[in-house]
């Protein structure tokens, strides 16, 4: 099983989301926020993981993400950001 290394940037996403939803009690579900530990810790992930990373994107890239303290916007950092997308999607499209 091949593992990858999650970016910085990723790392620190997600850190961030867990914060701006510490601070306004909102933003995100059980799922994201699960995965946003995950990814704050650092380290690598198996595939699996990076796919399900990617699979989130797509379906929330319209959820209010211009306003930076809205629920959208909070869960997208859970998830590692735009940084999260722009990694997973190199990764998935390499390995089918």
């Amino acid at each position: 099983m091949k593992f990858y290394r999650i970016p910085a940037q990723v790392r620190q996403n997600a850190i961030k989301g867990l914060l701006l939803r510490k601070k306004y009690r909102r933003g995100g579900t059980a799922v994201g926020i699960g995965m946003a530990r995950l990814i704050s810790r650092g380290g690598s992930v198996p595939f699996a993981i990076v796919k399900k990373i990617s699979q989130y994107f797509p379906r929330h890239q319209f959820d209010n993400l211009h306003i930076k303290d809205s629920n959208g916007w909070i869960a997208w950092q859970l998830w590692g950001g735009s940084a999260g997308w722009s990694w997973s999607k190199k990764i998935v499209s390499a390995n089918g």
